[in-house]
Parts: C-alpha cells; structure tokens; sequence
C-alpha cells in the first residue's frame, strides 16, 4: 500500500506528537452526531436509524483492538459523521415527503455470492438494462441530495465527493483486485454502512470485537434501514427494478425475504482454494492502509475463515436455499467463461426482457473491460499461515 503525500505526512505529524507524549483524544458517536448536525444544520429528532451500540463498539474496538495510523483515525471519524449525517438527511427527507415512505421496492434481485465469486462482474453487465435499478457508487456512498441540508447551497457534491473517496480507497486496493468507480454500479455494502454494521467497516477499522458483534447481531434493523434508504434513493431518481450485490449478504438470507417479501437471489459459487486467499488479498490491503502495527496475517486469516464459514453455513441453512424457487445458483467458472450467456440467462430467469441491441450492449461492455484490464491480481496462501489443505478442512 502506498498513500498519497498528505495521509503519509499526517501519520509522520501524528507518529512526532504521539513520541512526546501527546495522545489522541478518544472518538465518541455523541461528538460525531454533533459534528453531523453542525455539517448539516439538522437536528435528530428521534427519526435518524438508532444504532448507537454499533457505532461506540466500532469506535471502541478501532481504539483498543485496530490501533489506526492518525490518517486511518482521521479517515474513520470522517466517514462517521458522513454516515451520520446522511442519517440527518434522510429523516429530512421522509420529513418533507412522507410519501416517500410509502413507496414499494418491487422485486429486488439480490446477487449473493460471497466476495470474490464474480459478483462484480455479473452486476456490471447487467447494468446497462433500462428496467434495471442501479445502485450507483456515488448512491451508496452518499444516498441523500444536499438540497435536504440546512446548510446546503444549491450545489449537489455527492459525485465529486465519491470521486475524491475512491481515489483515497485505490491507494489501498488496486484496480486490478477491485476496481472502485463513482459512477459504476456498486457494493450494497456502502450504502448498509449507513447502520455501521457492514464487513468494510470491520476490515478498515475494527477488530474482533465488532466482528464478532457484526455476525452475532440481530440484522433485520439493517435490512428495515436499507429498505429505507432504498426507497429514498427511488424518491429521488426512480427506476426500475433494484439489483443489490455484496457478499455479506448471504449471512441473512431469510432476514432480507422478510423484509423483501418478493425479493429473488442469485448465489455464485467459487472453489474455495481460489475464494479464499483472494478474499485475505483484498482485506489485507485494507487493513494496511489505515492500521498502524505490521498486519497479524494468521490472525487475520483465521477471522477471515470464520467469516466465510459463517457465511456459507447460513446460506446453505437458509430457507430460501433449501426451499430454492427464488434463487439461482451460477458457477463462477460459468460466469468468466461465457458472461454475456450467463447474463443472458439470468434474464430468462428472472423474467427481465431480453433482446438484440441488449445481448449487443452486453457484449460491448465485456469487450471494453476484459478481466486483465487493469493488471491481473495475483494472490496466495503465502504468510497467512495457511496451506490449500488448511482451507478444504474448513
């Protein structure tokens, strides 16, 4: 990982002051709240989602457990009063507009396979349908116009905002193992850490202590708090049906057809030896970016595992799996080898329209993205304390 100069000159200042003694004062969420209400002169007035457990174990176990660089302080107490104050601006949102609450997420598609099973790749080239719902990067990073805040000036930053966050987070994770584009369609991870209950705030910020809470937790708020964002994002800009992806995802299957009655899933499936280490590749690259002691990668690994573990249990075990009318299995080997007929046939599945100039759109996109576009991402079990026969016992 290499930072740009300003995060590498701000560690060196904070490393200085902390060698004479001098240490950080400890982040608390009722400071960030105000911090929130101040950037957008609103106030909570009980409406904004309550996860204040979440979000003091995320900034306990970051202070005890992760032991942030000063800019991976710096980029957490940022990214909290965001999230906080998108909280803000969506209750002032549903405040003006309570129709907004009424409006109905029909038919979500839920793309479900655990990180680094093609789920990317698969949501990418779909995004060109015209009855399909994008979630945008900018959307998920920062879901609520400006023009709800007291402080605003007419000027919606959202875009360049997201633009300037993921050239942050390319200094972390490369193009080549994720690449990041504000206006490409994205992870449903960054718009659910609006609850600060998602795996990249973990893999960021925390240590076991959240993670552990984070597969523990009861998840139906999360779930009833996207449905909320979502339905604010389609009061702003409507469209057609939504196509969600992210890994974490498969941890709660049942909880999102819930909270989605009519929901539909497609789970992508990926050899475990190639899963696995490309998973560590890319949480370690986080964890380097913003954590100050050397990365404990046998530690890591095992939390890793754990997660994944839990992940395809709970999927196997779901009701929505053993009942299996609405959820499509695909093999990840299916999905690179022939992704426009693969998507092609996720469109005969679920019922989406399929004609010439769509199957031409499609195949335009693979075209101008082949997989080794922006370099291949090269990864193994090296130094994580692991071997291949460690990952097929788990």
């Amino acid at each position: 990982v290499s930072l740009p100069l300003v995060p590498r000159l701000l560690n060196l200042w904070g490393d200085t002051v902390a060698r004479l003694g001098v240490q950080p004062k400890p982040l608390h969420s009722q400071e960030l709240r105000r911090a929130a209400e101040a950037a957008t002169g609103l106030k909570d007035r009980g409406e904004a989602v309550r996860l204040d457990p979440l979000l003091d174990l995320l900034l306990e176990s970051a202070a005890t457990e992760a032991h942030l660089t000063p800019f991976g302080r710096a980029f957490l107490q940022q990214d909290c009063v965001s999230v906080l104050s998108h909280q803000l601006l969506a209750q002032e949102l549903f405040r003006r507009h309570p129709e907004a609450r009424d409006l109905p997420v029909r038919k979500p598609l839920f793309i479900v396979g655990f990180y680094r099973t093609g789920t990317t790749l698969l949501q990418r080239i779909l995004q060109g349908r015209r009855d399909i719902r994008n979630l945008w990067a900018w959307e998920a990073f920062r879901p609520i116009s400006e023009e709800f805040s007291a402080r605003g000036n007419g000027r919606d930053r959202r875009v360049e905002d997201t633009e300037r966050d993921v050239r942050t987070l390319h200094h972390f994770v490369l193009p080549r193992v994720h690449l990041l584009d504000a206006h490409a369609p994205e992870e449903s991870l960054f718009l659910m850490r609006h609850t600060f209950a998602t795996i990249v705030q973990w893999g960021l910020f925390a240590g076991d202590s959240y993670l552990r809470r984070l597969l523990d937790q009861d998840t139906r708020p999360v779930y009833e708090y996207l449905r909320s964002l979502l339905q604010a994002l389609q009061w702003q800009a409507p469209g057609g049906r939504w196509v969600l992806k992210t890994g974490q995802h498969l941890l709660d299957l049942d909880v999102i057809a819930e909270v989605f009655p009519d929901a539909e899933f497609i789970w992508t499936h990926r050899d475990p030896g190639e899963l696995v280490p490309s998973f560590l590749s890319i949480v370690a690259c986080f964890r380097r970016g913003t954590h100050a002691d050397p990365v404990d990668l046998p530690h890591l690994a095992e939390d890793c595992l754990e997660m994944i573990d839990a992940a395809l249990t709970r999927g196997m075990e779901s009701k929505v799996v053993r009942q299996g009318e609405r959820i499509l299995h695909l093999p990840y080997t299916r999905l690179v080898e022939d992704p426009v007929g693969t998507a092609a046939a996720v469109c005969e599945r679920f019922g989406l329209p399929l004609d010439d100039a769509t199957l031409r759109d499609m195949d335009s996109w693979r075209r101008a993205n082949p997989a080794d576009r922006w370099g291949r991402h090269r990864y193994g079990l090296e130094g994580f304390g692991l071997d291949e026969a460690d990952v097929t016992r788990r």
